[in-house]
């Protein structure tokens, strides 16, 4: 790691010694340039992780905002960067380590290890891209199988609650006290959904995430859409409902920092061609976008929202005890277009979702549109009764 300093050197030469792009950056940035310098090379106390052991020499730099770039790609060889935090602790470094008057071409450096490649073919091959992330690995199969068995299970213990819901009876008044705990949205199955979709880029064999995560997301909306807590208690009653809400925008979070980088994988190999430059050398006609274009759905979207403000609204009828007035009005009206986004998402996935994987794709939101459908037959069921004692009456 460098401490550099830098001497002012005359525009001509600057003109000869560096690209195009580079002599603006320097141009920029040798402005406000003085001769005041800080020579200590040691890193401050607060330092922690891969960067506190690190080694700072000074040099003496005629170009600094190349040696700059040169000791960034040392220190992340050879240290090794593996999430973006380490990232911000090393800009850090550099920071601490110069003076006022370096930290532009720092942030010149450090901005010109991301952008896109400089295409050699404007015509053919407008956008150049490379990928050079590396993937940890897939978990061993078992675990797949385990979150297939428990995401079965929690399918069934929905399907159940609701075909009793719709007959009725003793069974529904018992199931109505148990049920807030075994749904996938309760306290019970709900964290170890969070679990599964947190460690999600890994779980990609036989129940990859990648695909049938958004069918698992679905099934946590409409169990907390369908079924209402019947706590006594208002507060126990908010608890319960804001514990809810946190999973559901944990669960939508986790499950686009899965499904995003696969659909921007997926528009990057289906709409472009291999350059040839390296492995993972893509030309493209057009900018690629995070998540692409292919498939739009998103877990942090309309449909989460409108479920969380369902839920939410419900916590504000029941601590106001209001049964009647506008907020329940309100709260029906987000419950209809709750399930019309469930379902138009349902729709969208099983006919726009990545190729593969057909049976499983069919299964999965197969069983999310009967489940939509029950809760249809449900609601049709419950009107009717009450216009039948109505007109008893």
């Amino acid at each position: 790691m460098h401490r550099v300093m830098d001497k002012p050197f005359p525009p001509a030469e600057a003109m000869e010694a560096a690209e195009e792009l580079n002599k603006k950056i320097k141009k920029r940035n040798l402005r406000n340039l003085n001769t005041s310098h800080s020579f200590s090379a040691s890193l401050p106390d607060d330092v922690r992780g891969v960067f506190a052991d690190s080694i700072c020499a000074v040099k003496y730099s005629k170009d600094p905002f190349s040696d700059l770039r040169e000791s960034i790609i040392e220190m992340i060889n050879d240290v090794g960067v593996r999430d973006w935090d380490e990232m911000e602790e090393l800009v850090y470094c550099f920071v601490v380590l110069n003076s006022s008057e370096i930290h532009g071409f720092i942030g010149d450096a450090f901005l010109s290890l991301w952008q896109v490649e400089e295409t050699t073919d404007p015509i053919n091959c407008p956008y150049h891209y490379f990928c050079d992330s590396t993937y940890p690995g897939n978990y061993p199969s078992a675990v797949d199988v385990l979150l297939l068995l428990f995401t079965i299970a929690s399918y069934l213990v929905t399907l159940i609650f609701t075909v009793v819901e719709i007959s009725g009876g003793r069974e529904h008044i018992r199931f109505s006290r148990m049920r807030k705990y075994w749904l996938p949205s309760g306290p019970v199955a709900l964290p170890f959904i969070l679990l599964a979709l947190a460690k999600g880029h890994r779980i990609n064999t036989i129940f990859p995430l990648s695909r049938l995560g958004p069918a698992l997301l679905q099934l946590v909306h409409i169990s907390a859409i369908a079924f209402e807590n019947e706590a006594e208690e208002n507060v126990k009653y908010a608890l319960f409902e804001v514990s809810t809400v946190s999973g559901i925008l944990h669960a939508s979070l986790y499950l686009d920092s899965i499904i995003l980088p696969y659909y921007t994988g997926l528009d990057a190999l289906v709409t472009s061609t291999f350059s040839g430059e390296c492995i993972s050398c893509v030309c493209r006609k057009e900018i690629l976008v995070v998540g692409g274009r292919l498939v739009v759905y998103r877990g942090w979207s309309a449909t989460t929202f409108s479920v969380v403000g369902t839920l939410c609204l419900r916590i504000v009828c029941k601590l106001s005890m209001e049964g009647k007035g506008r907020s329940v009005l309100i709260k029906s009206m987000l419950e209809i277009m709750c399930w019309i986004l469930i379902a138009m998402d349902c729709v969208h996935l099983m006919i726009n979702s990545p190729q593969g994987g057909s049976l499983e794709k069919g299964a999965a939101f197969g069983g999310v549109f009967v489940l939509i459908c029950l809760h249809v037959l449900r609601k049709v069921g419950t009107q009717l009764t009450k216009r039948g004692l109505s007109i008893k009456e």
